[in-house]
């Protein structure tokens, strides 16, 4: 049994988008209804389980960490995270324009059923970017992080035990 971590770090304040209004909870609901749909079957049971918790990291930035519970293999929890950010869904534009505006660090891990790390899919901080391998340069669709990767502080998971394997 797998899970798929999903971090957001804010460097400035505790805020990340799924606290603003800028999609209806009925889009947002919708959005993941239809990826879920799509890869019941890859949960063990095909049961969908999630959660969600933030805090306030010794730094001073403001961590988010998504957790959804329990796919059968590492492969079936890459690709429903594929899937969820090459949708082109009204929703998935607006948030990544939401998280690249605010300068949203983010982190995609895929953990065993004890919690270690397994694969990291997704990482700014890496400089893996699961929609095209490396982060690539702003002009190729990239994000602001990627120039200013000095200011993303080193191995901000050390509240949550992470480790690379």
């Amino acid at each position: 049994m797998y899970i798929l971590e999903v971090n957001h770090i804010n460097n400035k304040e505790d805020l990340f988008f799924p606290d603003t209004n800028l999609v209806s909870v009925q889009e947002t609901d919708e959005f993941f209804k239809n990826a879920i749909q799509k890869h019941i079957h890859n949960f063990v049971e095909n049961k969908f389980q999630s959660s969600n918790t933030r805090f306030k990291r010794e730094n001073g930035s403001y961590q988010r960490v998504g957790k959804i519970y329990f796919f059968k293999t590492i492969e079936a929890a890459e690709d429903y995270f594929k899937e969820v950010i090459a949708d082109g869904s009204n929703y998935r534009k607006i948030r990544r324009a939401w998280h690249q505006e605010h300068k949203i660090i983010n982190e995609t891990n895929i953990l065993d059923a004890s919690g270690n790390v397994v694969k990291v899919i997704h990482s700014c901080q890496g400089n893996t970017c699961l929609r095209f391998g490396t982060c690539p340069t702003i002009s190729g669709g990239g994000c602001e992080i990627v120039s200013e990767k000095t200011e993303i502080p080193v191995t901000y998971h050390k509240q949550i035990n992470w480790r690379r394997v």
